[in-house]
């Protein structure tokens, strides 16, 4: 077998195991739990001490930008990956005294 052959038969083989997904996939898929974000949660501002609360007292902002779920399939069980984004931006910096 030449290496054109055996890279196309690879190549083919790669190709159909992507189409479709299994019984197993989809059955993991139906049962598997979205994700609920509380709305006044996805949001947290950490301020630096002290009694001060404008943009110059901020340490950092964190926000969750996305939530989703991924299910798997195992012996007797449902495997639940939680897969969250998180942005977070530092604080103002005050220039030294």
């Amino acid at each position: 077998m030449t290496i054109g052959k055996f890279a196309s038969f690879a190549l083919a083989a790669l190709v159909l195991a992507g189409c479709g997904s299994s019984s197993k996939d989809q059955q993991a898929a139906s049962y598997c739990p979205q994700p609920l974000t509380v709305q006044d949660a996805q949001s947290l501002t950490r301020f630096k001490e002290g009694s001060g609360r404008d943009p110059r007292d901020v340490m950092f902002e964190a926000s969750l930008v996305n939530a989703g779920t991924k299910c798997q399939l195992g012996r007797n069980k449902l495997e639940v990956d939680v897969l969250l984004r998180i942005a977070v931006n530092a604080g103002h910096r005050s220039a030294p005294a």
